[in-house]
């Protein structure tokens, strides 16, 4: 998936510039940009080349939007249906060891469900979690 849209942003910043170039002198061209008559080549490539960063940008703006609330609307789907597996081992220095579904972790926090209680726990790493296993 992460591949595939690799290659599309390519195409979008790279390629498209390059093909709306060659055909800066058709009609439907002129009408759909609505530039100024007098650019010269170097300003027109400018000009698309910031279009289509623009255009990337809101793609991957979509694209962590969208996964975002599809992995958070899926979550809470498993959350109400009682579906969600607890098949992580959380540890922490002081001894306590819970079994949980980790949800997501960055390099601060870790983000876990447990059986006693739905609501989402969020919890620093550094200095609290001894460490985190997976069991199947």
């Amino acid at each position: 998936m992460g591949l595939v849209f690799i290659i599309i942003l390519f195409i979008i910043i790279f390629i498209i510039p390059n093909f709306l170039f060659r055909k800066k002198d058709k009609k439907w061209f002129k009408k759909s940009f609505k530039l100024e008559a007098n650019l010269t080549d170097v300003e027109l490539k400018s000009t698309l080349l910031k279009s289509a960063i623009f255009m990337a940008s809101l793609a991957l703006i979509g694209f962590f939007i969208g996964t975002g609330l599809g992995g958070g609307y899926k979550i809470n789907k498993k959350l109400k249906s009682n579906e969600i597996e607890y098949n992580d081992r959380i540890s922490f220095i002081n001894g306590d060891v819970f079994n949980v579904e980790v949800l997501g972790k960055n390099s601060t926090y870790i983000f876990y469900l447990t059986k006693e209680n739905k609501i989402v726990k969020v919890t620093p790493i550094n200095g609290i979690v001894k460490h985190i296993e997976e069991v199947k």
